[in-house]
């Protein structure tokens, strides 16, 4: 998985956890006031409320990397069936790629 994926999965997983949380808060009736505090009787803001705000806020800060990386991908994509020698290349494995460099390398200073 490249770092381009992870970042995309990363923001698709922190939008599932809040929606996981909305429907579970959803289900327990909506509720906005809990019981809480040092005697589990004060009036607090009802738990899911608060999960479903930081899952939200962690998506929106995924967001942007994940929107970069997802306009990196198209790219990648256009340019590959633009470039079909660009593409061969995209799909070589790493070693393959420095053995055909090096071999390049020796062509050129001969």
């Amino acid at each position: 998985m490249s770092i381009r994926d992870d970042a995309v999965r990363r923001y698709e997983d922190a939008n599932d956890r809040a929606q996981l949380l909305k429907a579970a808060w959803e289900e327990a009736g909506k509720p906005t006031i809990g019981e809480g505090g040092a005697t589990g009787r004060a009036p607090v803001v009802y738990p899911l409320i608060k999960a479903i705000e930081s899952a939200e806020l962690l998506a929106e800060k995924l967001r942007p990397a994940a929107e970069e990386a997802s306009r990196a991908l198209e790219r990648e994509r256009s340019s590959r069936s633009r470039d079909p020698a660009a593409a061969e290349l995209a799909e070589m494995p790493t070693e393959k790629l420095l053995a055909e460099q090096r071999r390049l390398e020796r062509r050129l200073r001969s």
